[in-house]
């Protein structure tokens, strides 16, 4: 197989093309809050802080940058019942205590759970 002295040429100018460093970066607004995540090409003249790489992959756990941390979204519903099987209270589906049946509905296997 002839291969042509251009082509071998143009193999011979190919150099490696260097890694791009990464570096994960959060940005944020005058407020505080998130705007984007960026771990290259960053935007300039931008507010940001430098994070580890879990943290990154985690950012929508986060609501805002205060004081240059993160700061983590609590869910707190502000109540807790925990149900038990019972001979009253709220009917369900018989081994499927998460399929709540409501007064005029009907099911043929079903259980009782109450708080």
């Amino acid at each position: 197989m002839n291969i042509p002295p251009e082509l071998i040429a143009a193999i011979g100018l190919i150099r490696d093309i260097p890694q791009q460093k990464i570096e994960y970066r959060i940005h944020y607004d005058s407020k505080g809050s998130i705007v984007s995540c960026t771990m290259i090409d960053h935007p300039v003249n931008s507010n940001y802080i430098v994070v580890d790489k879990e943290t990154y992959d985690n950012y929508f756990r986060y609501d805002r940058v205060i004081n240059g941390k993160l700061r983590k979204i609590v869910h707190d519903p502000g109540y807790r019942v925990q149900l038990h099987p019972s001979t009253s209270g709220y009917q369900v589906v018989k081994n499927h205590a998460a399929l709540l049946l409501e007064e005029k509905e009907t099911y043929d296997s079903t259980e009782f759970y109450s708080g």
